[in-house]
């Protein structure tokens, strides 16, 4: 990673508000690429410091989501503390919290009362469980409980097993990514118009995005969604395969790496055989060809062959456990391990940006660590710095001293004319010549955010737009088909180029390659475009040209060995998470570049490994691995830094029950008539309750089996304490909230498609193509 030169967001001035995962992830991505973040907790501290292995100052959970930021220590719900938060947004440029819905109205800070009068400038984001709207509205959440009301928790486990949670916490984090995406976006529409503005994302609204393609399915063809455990009904193989030395995956197989795998396995004698000469005859002997391979990578060391099998072209890879993952060339070879300093290690940045790159520069602080320098900047002498101690206004043991104050140097621009538009991105004009989903969604988010997107593909190579699992990612997108055998075609790519502000590339289609139209080609011709492309593994390392489809991914990063039930073996995750994590990921290194061309007038490369993009999930299981040396295991249904936190029984359907601390567990003790539990030494704190799981699991089992479950989920959300039904695909799908919410629109002719998760105030997501502005031509 380069230590010098620019990143995309200098001079860019963050107030990080926001505590545990999802709100935190968006700083961090901020920082990361050179925004100065301030993140201000409460009195007690983030409390993720107090979740996981280690103590506060070193909690693999806090250092995960907080690198890159300075820190301060404030009760904000104090008149000073109001004061000196009033300070520091006079110049931030973006706001981040995740606050329950009415907190800062009741403080006296709320966005519409206040904050948008006073600081209009502001872009103020803003992350909740449930949104602010909708039956559900202002109610607690976590990703598990988003999880389980959005139906995705249903899809999960074997074919005639019970639905399992999903330990990855992909609603909170693609959350953040989301979000991310939101405030980037009100960046870019800023420029213009000079204006802030509010950006909501909702845990929930995260969820129901992330059951594709099943939710699609549902809402058009009405077919109810079904576990299908580690197979897939349309390919075959794409499966788990047990040998005594370990598990693979095996993805799906074209016949040219049928064909491959059988001679790095010294099995071709399989090529001789009919019941596996085509793809559909190997899906209806599906049993057969597992136990084919099954055999032929029998008394292989697992890592070994499966990277032989991944640069020989074959989609194959071992089911790794996160310290194998993170000790693998190429992972280290990407610098997806961060290090620095004695004790702190971190999964790295998965966005790689030709000119602008991101970089370390803070480790995550100490609690109040930064008090000082940040108040000395603000005018705050000594004196009052001491008094703000003594009285209770600010904490930590670093109150007052302080290093020497640089202060962050704000961004020129070369400003744009003023123009007032309709949507965050209209203007903005992009090139898609990828064809699978991580590039379809990255486009597709961005459409939605009002840039012009032209799909363009190879004739013969272009999806089935009347296919409705095609609807989702390829709506709103103009279509251009290409042939190679025709030069006028290619000069119509030329000159699309020429106009476009970026263009986006995977390592299926390479059409601009093919066509002599390289980087260098790119940059003398097209100097102002932003050139973002997709690989499955990067394009540095040992396995630059390998292969991948989303179960070869989940497998090799580790997912897929910590799904499942602790007693059996590793499960595919049912949606598909690698390649929505890429998609945004992709998208957000574009909005980057954007940023950056403002001060620089120049284009760059923005490069995103499907490898790189998945790893980031693994948060906070890599920094357990990589700080505290704890190797994560599966756990079913547990959490282990949470009792309770499990599936319970109801009288008419299942919950499941997620108490994060001491507060929400007494609140839990008197919603149930059970107050004596919360004086019960055995659980009266957290670390009590982590020792003695079934015995308080049993209590509450009892407890709750007599009780209606929607009746229960409401009674527990109200009083504070995080539940949820456990909501089959469908049931999520048709829910109010979902509906109030528009995360299913209904549009011209009868479409539906499913709605936006970003939520913006002045510049809505528009879902269905409308006739362009003339302010929102593209203008480059």
């Amino acid at each position: 990673m380069e230590e010098t030169g620019p990143s995309s967001l200098d001079g860019l001035n963050v107030i990080d508000l926001s505590t545990v995962a999802a709100a935190p992830s968006v700083g961090q991505i901020l920082g990361d690429h050179g925004a100065d973040v301030i993140k201000i907790e409460p009195p007690n501290g983030d409390e993720t410091r107090r979740m996981g292995p280690l103590a506060q100052q070193t909690n693999p959970q806090f250092i995960g989501m907080n690198r890159n930021k300075r820190g301060m220590a404030m009760d904000l719900s104090t008149k000073p503390g109001k004061e000196i938060l009033f300070k520091l947004l006079e110049n931030a440029d973006i706001l981040i919290e995740n606050f329950k819905p009415g907190t800062l109205e009741k403080w006296g800070m709320g966005y519409q009362d206040t904050l948008v009068n006073r600081f209009p400038h502001l872009i103020h984001c803003r992350i909740t469980g449930f949104g602010a709207t909708g039956p559900l509205g202002g109610l607690p959440g976590y990703d598990g409980i988003g999880q389980a009301f959005g139906g995705l928790i249903s899809l999960n486990g074997e074919k005639d097993g019970n639905p399992i949670r999903i330990p990855i916490p992909q609603a909170d984090l693609i959350t953040g990514l989301y979000a991310t995406i939101g405030v980037l976006a009100a960046l870019e529409e800023r420029f213009h118009s000079g204006l802030g503005q509010l950006i909501e994302v909702s845990l929930m609204d995260t969820a129901i995005s992330l059951l594709y393609p099943h939710n699609i399915n549902w809402l058009i063809n009405k077919i109810p969604p079904k576990r299908t455990g580690n197979d897939h009904p349309a390919y075959s193989p794409h499966t788990l395969i047990k040998t005594e030395e370990g598990y693979f995956f095996a993805g799906h197989f074209c016949n040219h790496q049928f064909e491959q795998c059988c001679k790095v396995l010294s099995c071709t004698h399989l090529l001789e055989e009919a019941q596996f000469s085509t793809e559909k005859l190997r899906i209806k002997n599906r049993s057969a060809l597992t136990a084919a391979l099954t055999a032929a990578l029998s008394g292989y060391p697992p890592r070994q062959i499966s990277d032989q099998l991944l640069a020989a072209g074959v989609p194959v890879s071992a089911v790794q456990t996160v310290p194998e993952v993170f000790d693998h060339p190429q992972v280290t070879g990407r610098k997806m391990v961060l290090k620095q300093e004695e004790h702190f290690k971190a999964i790295g940045l998965p966005i790689k940006l030709s000119l602008t790159p991101g970089r370390l520069k803070l480790l995550p602080p100490s609690l109040g660590e930064h008090n000082g320098e940040v108040l000395h900047s603000l005018g705050y002498s000594d004196e009052e710095i001491r008094t703000l101690l003594k009285t209770k206004i600010i904490f930590g043991e670093k109150a007052i001293s302080f290093d020497e104050i640089i202060p962050p140097q704000r961004r020129k621009h070369t400003q744009q004319p003023k123009r007032a538009s309709k949507k965050a991105l209209g203007g903005l004009g992009i090139v898609d010549c990828t064809s699978h989903l991580s590039g379809a969604l990255a486009t597709r988010v961005l459409r939605d955010l009002g840039a012009q997107v032209i799909s363009a593909g190879l004739s013969g190579n272009t999806k089935n737009h009347d296919d409705p699992l095609s609807v989702m990612p390829q709506n709103n997108k103009d279509r251009v088909h290409l042939s190679k055998n025709k030069p006028a075609d290619r000069t119509q790519l030329c000159a699309l180029l020429e106009q476009a502000d970026i263009l986006f590339e995977d390592e299926t289609t390479q059409l601009c390659s093919n066509w002599g139209m390289d980087d260098d080609f790119l940059k003398a011709h097209c100097p102002k475009l932003i050139r973002s492309t997709i690989r499955p593994f990067g394009h540095t390392g040992p396995l630059v040209n390998a292969p991948a489809d989303e179960g070869v991914l989940q497998a090799f990063t580790g997912m897929m060995a910590l799904n499942g039930d602790p007693q059996g073996a590793p499960l595919l995750i049912p949606n598909p998470l690698s390649s929505t994590t890429t998609g945004l990921t992709t998208a957000i290194g574009a909005l980057l570049a954007l940023y950056a061309r403002h001060t620089s007038q120049q284009g760059q490369t923005v490069q995103c490994a499907q490898l790189d993009a998945t790893l980031t999930l693994q948060n906070p299981f890599g920094p357990d691995w990589l700080i505290a040396g704890v190797e994560p295991r599966r756990l079913g249904n547990k959490h282990p830094n949470a009792v309770p936190y499990d599936f319970y029984e109801t009288k008419n359907g299942t919950i499941m029950l997620l108490v994060a601390n001491d507060k929400q567990f007494r609140t839990l003790s008197y919603v149930l008539d059970m107050p004596a539990l919360a004086s019960d030494p055995r659980f009266s704190q957290s670390a009590h309750r982590i020792k003695h799981p079934t015995e308080l699991g049993a209590i509450i089992e009892t407890r709750l089996a007599d009780k209606d479950r929607d009746s229960l989920v409401m009674t527990l959300l109200k009083a504070g304490v995080p539940a949820a039904p456990i909501l089959t695909a469908e049931e999520a799908l048709d829910h109010p909230h979902t509906l109030a919410r528009g995360m299913v629109a209904r549009g011209p002719k009868h479409h539906i498609t499913l709605g936006s998760p970003i939520k913006m105030s002045r510049t809505p997501v528009e879902l269905w193509k409308i006739a362009l502005d003339s302010a929102d031509k593209p203008h480059c």
